[in-house]
Formats: structure tokens, C-alpha cells, sequence
């Protein structure tokens, strides 16, 4: 309803009353409300990214590697991840999948993802023509073979049974400041173009700035592979 009413100086001014109701929300419009908000908050969530420290194994956070990373590839990363080997991995009923591909440097980014074992004894292995494990475009990526990634003893075992190409581990596609360190690194690959560990090619900038320290390179015990280390690259994009 509206009325004038006079002011000091003698104006009328417009006042309108609207009417309030004095009824509360339904329990089902405020069961829904919560619901929306609840729906937003994890839909904004699963945007935001992985972090922290998660197990791989039977009874982990991920079942195997290929999952761990390529959940990183999908979520992308909000700060550093330790992916922890549990002491029953790998799991038998999970295998991975050869080659286990690393995650991207654009889910990467600036962060860093560190694998180690916590337990003595473990091993990430396989029979691949292709390979084991795949850093293709991947930057900031440490596989360290120490158990709890601490001391100076080799632990880790990553190994390639097959005894034609398949390499063990392979750095492609501009890879980029990927460590590995104390890993047992065994192959049997007995081709010239391949070996226990490949630096392949790439179409912008070499594969750079990588390091292998306190790694043994060796066979898998089932031939003896003809090249440990196979550089490839090319005159405009070394690997450096």
C-alpha cells in the first residue's frame, strides 16, 4: 500500500509498504539448498587439483602407478605429490599398464611429483616390447629407489624382461628436469635403436636438463642388453 506523508519543510514524499511474509522455507527448499551447495563445493573441488602424499598398492590411495598418474593428468596438480610404493604393491589383481605413462607437464606444472618404495623389495616390472616406464613431455618428475627415500642404498628394482626393443625407461617429447636415483635399472633390449634407458627424440627443444645419479644399469637376467644408455635427438634438438 502507498500513502504521502508530510516532511519537516512541508514535501510529501512516497512511502510504499511491501508486504513480508512470515512463513519459513520448506524443510525440502532447504534440504535442496544444501544440496546445491554441497554439489558446487566438490564440483569446484575436483577443479582445483591433487596434492600431498598418496600410497600405491593393493590397500593404497591408487592400485598402481598408471592410475597415480594419470589421475595427476586428469586433476592436474595444486602443489607437490609423493606417491608412496606400500609394501604390497604392486598389486597382483591391478597389474599395470605397460608402458606406464608419466603425467604431462601442463598438469604438472610448476609443482613436482616424487615416487619412492617403503618398503624394501619392491619391484616395477614387466615383459614390454614397448617399455616400462614412459616420460613423454614430462618435466619435474624424481623416481627415487630408496626406501622412504632416505640413505644411500639402492632398493628400487625397475626392470624389462623382453629381449628384442623394449627399453626400461624412456624420456621423450621435451622431457624436462626428471631425476632418477638409486634405482636398479635392468633391460635385455638387444636392438642398436633402443636401450635399458632412452633419450628419444623431440620437435621443439631436446630432452634436457635430466639426471640419472647412483643408478645401476644393467640386465634383466634374461640377455644382456647391447646399449645401457641410448641417446637419439637430432642435430637442431639435442638432448642436453
Amino acid at each position: 500500500m502507498s500513502k504521502a506523508t508530510p516532511t519537516p519543510n512541508g514535501k510529501l514524499i512516497s512511502k510504499i509498504n511491501f508486504p513480508v511474509s512470515n512463513n519459513k522455507p520448506k524443510g525440502i527448499a532447504r534440504s535442496g539448498l544444501l544440496l546445491i551447495i554441497a554439489t558446487l563445493f566438490f564440483s569446484i573441488s575436483g577443479f582445483c587439483g591433487i596434492s600431498g602424499t598418496k600410497t600405491v598398492g593393493a590397500s593404497g590411495d591408487y592400485l598402481n602407478l598408471t592410475s597415480a598418474f594419470a589421475d595427476i593428468t586428469a586433476q592436474t596438480l595444486n602443489g607437490n605429490i609423493v606417491l608412496q610404493l606400500a609394501s604390497d604393491y604392486p598389486d597382483v589383481g591391478n597389474p599395470e599398464t605397460f608402458p606406464i605413462v608419466a603425467p604431462t607437464s601442463a598438469a604438472i606444472g610448476s609443482f613436482t611429483v616424487k615416487v619412492y618404495p617403503t618398503a624394501t623389495g619392491l619391484t616395477i616390472s614387466g615383459s614390454s616390447a614397448t617399455g616400462i616406464i614412459n616420460l613423454t613431455g614430462t618435466n619435474n618428475v624424481t623416481i627415487d629407489g630408496r626406501v622412504n627415500a632416505t640413505g644411500t642404498t639402492t632398493d628400487l628394482v625397475i626392470s624389462n624382461s623382453n629381449i628384442t626393443t623394449g627399453y626400461v625407461i624412456q624420456f621423450a617429447n621435451i622431457s624436462t628436469a626428471n631425476t632418477l636415483q638409486y634405482c636398479s635399472i635392468r633391460g635385455g633390449s638387444t636392438t642398436s635403436t633402443s636401450g635399458v634407458v632412452v633419450f628419444g627424440s623431440a620437435t621443439a627443444t631436446g630432452n634436457n636438463n635430466n639426471l640419472i645419479s647412483n643408478c645401476s644399469i644393467r640386465d634383466a637376467g634374461s640377455g644382456f642388453p647391447t646399449i645401457g644408455i641410448y641417446a637419439l635427438g637430432n642435430a637442431s634438438f639435442p638432448n642436453t
